[in-house]
């Protein structure tokens, strides 16, 4: 990057960091999804069973156990807090901005927007509160996935248009791997963009080159 694009960059992980980790453990996690996801994770911790998640007296699968498993892995390090079982999705929230800044310069091709999107991002309360970066939850590591997903299909439409084959493929597989990854986090949901991209494909076989471009 150039200076003036690393000095955008670093306002955004600064700008990013501020709002999803500064006071992060100096509330309450009260009751819902929050406090039964941090309830599986410290058992998860205590007992060592990462295989059959539990809550009090019962198997908990509702949710798959990626994004629990690397919660205990932050508990393990800085011990049990309400900083320490938050912080994960605090770094998954500043991972979304760089990405939606990412995202935003390879669309618009400024990063001065980039730097206005990440704003916007900041200032949505759904975001950070809302089963979101400063909430215990899956949710905010299935966004940073989906954003994934939405980089690598752009690259993957350059590459196509470009007639590189080799790379467009590449940019399926990693789809696939973000896609797998999602699953793990919140299962069922993390077929959606997924779900939008086969859809788009079927529907423009002709501009897409489909059977040179694109394996299922």
């Amino acid at each position: 990057m150039s200076r003036f694009a690393s000095l955008y960059f670093v306002l955004v992980v600064l700008l990013a960091s501020f709002f999803c980790i500064y006071a992060i453990g100096e509330y309450s996690f009260g009751e819902g999804d929050q406090s039964t996801h941090t309830l599986v994770v410290q058992d998860m911790f205590h007992s060592g069973s990462y295989l059959n998640p539990t809550l009090p007296e019962k198997l908990y699968f509702n949710k798959p156990p990626l994004k629990m498993w690397l919660a205990t892995l932050v508990v393990g390090l800085l011990g049990e807090s309400n900083f320490s079982f938050r912080l994960l999705d605090g770094l998954l929230g500043i991972g979304v901005a760089i990405l939606v800044f990412r995202l935003a310069v390879l669309l618009f091709s400024s990063e001065f927007i980039g730097l206005i999107s990440v704003l916007n991002l900041m200032g949505t309360r759904l975001f950070l509160f809302g089963h979101g970066a400063r909430v215990a939850v899956q949710d905010t590591a299935l966004l940073l996935l989906f954003i994934l997903i939405l980089i690598n299909l752009y690259h993957f439409l350059l590459s196509h248009k470009a007639c590189d084959y080799k790379s467009a493929n590449k940019q399926l597989l990693l789809i696939g791997l973000w896609t797998g990854l999602a699953m793990m986090c919140k299962g069922a949901w993390s077929l959606y963009y997924r779900a939008n991209f086969l859809a788009f494909t079927l529907f423009n076989r002709k501009s897409l080159f489909f059977d040179k471009a694109i394996f299922f």
